[in-house]
């Protein structure tokens, strides 16, 4: 439903230039991979590792926390060579109507959020999860998803599985969307 409408509203393919483009999503937000360096650029290599080998852009809109840390010294080159790869695009924020466009537009979906693991199976599109659980273990157990936590090579390997997985086995999980339409049945039958 709201996918019909942020294709309706959003225009952000067009801002970004993406049209036609393969792209893998990105986005980065936990406090505990966000303030914690160490995680953080393990994590960021294994982006830069992935556009090098990779035809696919990277779209990563930064959270707030992320980009704070980027503009720390500390990762001053990291960040160059972020910005400078030709497969990267780093942007602002997105509203949750750009961020849906964003995730159908995708072949696949890199995150440490639990929402858009979900957006993105709801979408049909491989979710590589930048933690060692998730709420979502179903993602998981469907050959749908891969838990890389903040290992470069564990990152690389879940989006070659990814890129090439049949985007036709994605069993309803979370039901066909139809569920208030099957009680308000359910209710009539045994009202009358």
């Amino acid at each position: 439903y709201f996918l019909e409408i942020a294709k309706k509203t959003s225009t952000i393919s067009h801002q970004l230039n993406l049209n036609d483009k393969k792209t893998i999503l990105c986005t980065i937000h936990r406090d505990f991979n966000t303030d914690n360096e160490q995680r953080l650029k393990n994590m960021l290599n294994g982006l830069l590792g992935i556009a090098n080998t990779f035809t696919h852009s990277l779209v990563i809109p930064l959270h707030p926390r992320t980009s704070s840390m980027l503009d720390k010294p500390i990762f001053s080159s990291l960040k160059l060579s972020l910005k400078t790869h030709p497969r990267i695009l780093l942007t602002e924020p997105v509203s949750y109507f750009d961020m849906l466009c964003l995730v159908d537009a995708s072949d696949m979906v890199i995150t440490d959020s639990g929402g858009l693991q979900k957006e993105a199976y709801f979408l049909r599109k491989p979710v590589a999860v930048l933690r060692n659980t998730t709420e979502w273990t179903e993602i998981i157990e469907s050959g749908n998803g891969w838990l890389t936590d903040d290992d470069p090579l564990l990152l690389l390997n879940a989006c070659k599985q990814a890129i090439t997985l049949s985007h036709e086995n994605f069993p309803l999980l979370y039901g066909d969307g139809n569920a208030a339409q099957a009680i308000l049945n359910n209710l009539l039958t045994h009202i009358r």
